[in-house]
């Protein structure tokens, strides 16, 4: 596979990752983390923490890391539901963190900010940044 082909199904993978954690917010105003998983064949595998915080990260990190040694795995997104200080507020605010590793690129760091809004919800834009491996493919 080349690397456009590659990258295209990471970049698929990323907003099928945050259009689920989005989904999450609007039915349940928010989640546990989870992660979704790219196969070799294309196809994804779908882990959920069963608990909040630090220990569902690792739940879901840990699980990650055995799928990777019974699978052949390109990438993961995992996704967990925090809250983060915007620069110049000092008011934490909803965030959907996502954490976005593959076998070719550096990890990267999406936030996106969310707030409750009438009946619904509304999500700032996706801020991203170079992250640390949490899963080390």
């Amino acid at each position: 596979m080349n690397e456009e082909e590659f990258n295209k199904l990471i970049n698929e993978l990323m907003s099928f990752a945050l259009k689920t954690a989005r989904n999450y917010v609007e039915d349940k105003g928010g989640f546990t983390p989870f992660a979704v998983a790219l196969k070799a064949d294309g196809k994804y595998t779908f882990v959920q923490a069963a608990t909040d915080g630090n220990e569902g990260v690792n739940q879901v990190i840990d699980a990650l890391k055995k799928l990777k040694y019974e699978e052949e795995l390109l990438g993961a997104a995992i996704c967990m539901d925090t809250l983060v200080t915007i620069a110049d507020q000092s008011v934490k605010q909803d965030c959907i963190k996502l954490v976005l590793e593959d076998l070719r690129n550096p990890t990267m760091n999406g936030y996106q900010v969310y707030r409750k809004r009438g009946n619904g919800y509304e999500f700032d834009q996706l801020e991203a940044e170079e992250g640390e491996s949490l899963v080390s493919f």
